[in-house]
């Protein structure tokens, strides 16, 4: 459910618990297991996003899908293609960009390509803030060539002027389901197209879980 707070309280209480019922058969112990995983949410519930934190997500996107939820899984697995620009930008930048944010402090200290980009402005409160299609750009201006693919399949047209994008066409189909803007159900095929593009764009690896969790054993509970 994405509470990694709430998650490490549960798996330190249950570490606690278990230790002492299996200090004489280490092998068969669930421990690591817990540990793993409290090791994971850990770095999860930081205030920043991190790697991974992006690979759970996608990970997260993964196991929501195989239970057939694809609205679940299109918004986790749309929140990091957005994490992933992110974290590019923030290396990009040497940390000026956190989240695809600027502080109002920091706002003079851009590199000169995107003080040129009118969406690079801070607003009314001194910060500048990005979106996804904003940060891919930004990114490109710096001459990032992952995200100047992005940039210019977003912008290819017909000969009538219609987008011809397919990353367009993936990421409005998600923007117009029901759990982001519209009515319309994104389900299996519109998952695996956002899947696909992922892939080939931004090098996601989401044959498999990184992460999985493993099944019970039953000889935890002999």
């Amino acid at each position: 459910r994405l509470d990694f707070a709430g998650a490490q309280g549960c798996l330190r209480q249950a570490i606690a618990r278990l230790t002492p019922m299996f200090e004489s058969d280490p092998v068969n112990s669930p421990i690591p297991v817990a540990e793993t995983a409290l090791q994971i949410c850990e770095v999860c519930a930081e205030p920043v996003a991190n790697q991974t934190f992006l690979r759970e997500l996608l990970d997260n996107a993964l196991r929501t899908a195989a239970q057939g939820r694809y609205e679940d899984a299109a918004a986790r697995l749309y929140r990091a293609m957005e994490m992933q620009a992110q974290l590019w930008l923030a290396d990009a930048t040497g940390g000026l960009f956190i989240n695809g944010k600027c502080k109002p402090e920091n706002s003079s200290k851009i590199p000169a390509p995107l003080t040129a980009l009118p969406f690079c402005q801070p607003d009314d409160s001194g910060e500048i803030r990005l979106s996804l299609e904003q940060c891919f750009r930004a990114l490109a201006a710096l001459g990032d060539q992952r995200a100047s693919k992005v940039v210019a399949d977003i912008e290819l047209k017909d000969q009538t002027g219609k987008t011809k994008s397919r990353w367009r066409a993936a990421t409005e189909k998600r923007n117009a389901s029901i759990l982001a803007h519209g009515v319309s159900p994104i389900g299996k095929d519109g998952f695996n197209q956002m899947k696909q593009l992922t892939t080939e764009f931004l090098g996601f690896d989401l044959t498999k879980e990184a992460n999985p969790i493993p099944p019970l054993n039953p000889q935890w509970f002999e």
